[in-house]
């Protein structure tokens, strides 16, 4: 297993994580974003090959609103005491220069989304659901429904909005004796004015 490339960078809530990215899979790409799964190590402590997986979702300038509201969807949802968190764990948010977004592309021979004028890509660093899959994609049960619907309210009872309601945006599985779901694409989320931060 190569390394794809290296980035360092500073998480938001202001730790210096660096992280090692391998084995990017490009998931979706559309004009101004898009979306990877990749192995990921932290650097200078790596984990000698655990296979921590993570998506990686990547906004050029020009989607800056999508992405500065799935962040601010994550910050209200770690600020909150949710036992059951009703999406994906944020592990880093930030910015990388136009020449790391190059660097990692070029790895996998993948398309851009940044123009010639723009200078960075934001990024979003999620944590990767294993056994999830769509609920689009399955059978769908009693229970596996339910585990999606109370994952929204958890969502609507925190503030979030959830704006792009479908049966591909959410994840379910079987855990035990029970389903669990995790909404996914934070991007078109609405967090409720007094939810948000100064």
């Amino acid at each position: 297993m190569g390394v794809s490339t290296l980035f360092t960078e500073d998480r938001t809530d202001s730790i210096d994580v660096p992280f090692s990215y391998y084995e990017p899979k490009l998931l979706r790409h559309k004009a101004q974003h898009q979306v990877f799964l990749c192995d990921y190590d932290t650097f200078p402590n790596p984990t000698g090959g655990s296979n921590l997986s993570c998506i990686l979702k990547l906004f050029s300038s020009r989607a800056q609103n999508s992405f500065k509201r799935e962040v601010s969807a994550y910050t209200v949802i770690e600020s909150n005491l949710i036992y059951s968190k009703p999406v994906a764990k944020k592990l880093w948010s930030g910015r990388w220069d136009a020449s790391k977004y190059k660097e990692f592309v070029q790895v996998g021979n993948f398309p851009s989304v940044l123009r010639r004028s723009e200078r960075n890509i934001n990024v979003l660093m999620i944590s990767f659901i294993k056994h999830g899959k769509e609920l689009s994609r399955i059978s769908l049960t009693e229970q596996s429904v339910r585990a999606a619907i109370k994952a929204l309210q958890t969502l609507h009872s925190v503030g979030i909005v959830y704006g792009n309601i479908s049966a591909s945006q959410v994840l379910v599985w079987r855990e035990r004796e029970r389903y669990k779901a995790k909404w996914v694409d934070l991007s078109s989320s609405i967090v409720a004015a007094s939810q948000r931060k100064a």
